[in-house]
């Protein structure tokens, strides 16, 4: 590992595997690090969309992933009430499939393609520029360190990482955000779950539901902090409080049984984020976190890993200088990328608003393109991401 790179990737989950995964197809040297050991679970929705099962077919892993067997998903089901629900055919299907799965079979896919791909190895440190180059510290212990050279770094390092900044730091100072508890569990049962994803909304946040490889059902709710704290860590019990609140979420709950143990994150704060810092490129949700009941998450972390990887193999092969290429990065993230956290935003905030979420349902049974016309806003394209980098030097 004394080799210098030409890049080294901060992250191995669905954002930072792509990225190697488009660097390498490129011809680059890559080191690809991950702070835990495959396979691992991660909280997710784990639902990939028909935009995500288009950008997995151009990293060319889409037959592994069909060995898994992922589960098909072709409408969307959401309830605001016991007298007020939205069913959404998906304009193509979709997938669940879990990250346990998903995650390794990217992992190992970046190093059949030449990636240096090293589990066990946290990185505890990044300094330079993409002037001078990169030197990164990884290793699991002090005793055991080493750094590492390379001319670019990409930070896949998720919503609160330590590298390259102290996420808690940056909230300091600023207005009070709203703060989010997120909870995951796998579940078996409940056979009237078909290939839907279902959205159950309730006071105080929303709970997810969608099949995945195996038959299993994943669980993922989004619950006020506040609400959370009421249950001391009780998250069985804090899913049947939900469930009391919307009588199709409880009707699921009582025909299922856990399968997993609970994966729980703290605090899930919706921010504005850098795109690029202290020349680092921030991909997947070190880039921006879009709100999870949009499904479109994993094909955000892949195209935005797309879009930098282009943006670096432009810069990397003298096409254009340091400054232009973050600049285009930027630019080129906010312009895929801008309208879906906008509207997922204005989707969130109308959901906290009583009257609205009733209304809309009555609106979109007699105007039934409504629904489809608000997923594609919080959406990509089936045909994917492009980088328009400019050769302005």
């Amino acid at each position: 590992m004394n080799t210098p790179f030409d890049v080294i990737i901060v992250g191995a989950g669905p954002a930072g595997s792509s990225a190697a995964i488009a660097l390498a197809s490129r011809g680059w040297h890559v080191a690809l690090m991950e702070k835990q050991t495959f396979p691992r679970d991660k909280l997710c929705g784990e639902f990939i969309s028909p935009e995500g099962i288009s950008d997995f077919a151009r990293l060319g892993v889409l037959p592994a992933l069909l060995k898994k067997e992922p589960a098909p998903v072709h409408r969307v089901r959401v309830t605001l009430s016991a007298d007020h629900q939205v069913r959404i055919e998906l304009p193509e299907f979709g997938w669940g499939l879990s990250r346990y799965a998903l995650d390794q079979v990217l992992f190992e896919h970046a190093r059949a393609l030449g990636v240096e791909c090293h589990e066990n190895s946290p990185v505890h440190t990044i300094k330079g520029d993409l002037e001078r180059g990169f030197r990164v510290e990884v290793g699991p212990q002090s005793s055991s360190r080493v750094v590492l050279k390379a001319k670019t770094v990409i930070a896949a390092t998720g919503r609160w990482s330590n590298v390259p900044r102290d996420p808690l730091h940056a909230v300091h100072g600023r207005k009070r955000l709203k703060r989010f508890v997120g909870i995951k569990a796998h579940f078996q049962g409940e056979p009237n779950l078909d290939d839907a994803v279902e959205l159950h909304f309730f006071q105080a946040g929303y709970c997810g539901l969608n099949r995945i490889e195996g038959g299993e059902i994943n669980l993922c709710a989004l619950v006020e902090e506040e609400f959370a704290t009421r249950f001391a860590r009780s998250w069985e019990a804090l899913i049947e409080a939900a469930a009391g609140q919307n009588p199709h979420l409880d009707n699921r709950i009582r025909a299922m049984r856990r399968s997993s143990e609970f994966l729980v994150t703290s605090p899930v704060i919706f921010q504005k984020r850098e795109r690029i810092l202290r020349d680092i490129f921030m991909v997947g949700d070190a880039a921006g976190f879009l709100d999870p009941f949009s499904g479109d998450g994993i094909s955000t972390a892949v195209r935005s890993a797309t879009l930098a990887s282009r943006c670096i193999d432009d810069v990397m092969r003298g096409n254009v200088s340091n400054e232009r290429t973050m600049k285009n990065y930027d630019r080129a993230y906010q312009s895929e990328f801008g309208r879906r956290f906008l509207f997922s935003r204005i989707i969130r905030n109308a959901l906290s608003l009583g009257g609205i979420p009733p209304a809309f349902s009555r609106l979109q049974a007699r105007i039934p393109a409504l629904g489809k016309w608000v997923v594609r806003q919080t959406r990509g394209e089936v045909s994917g991401a492009g980088c328009q980098v400019s050769r302005e030097r």
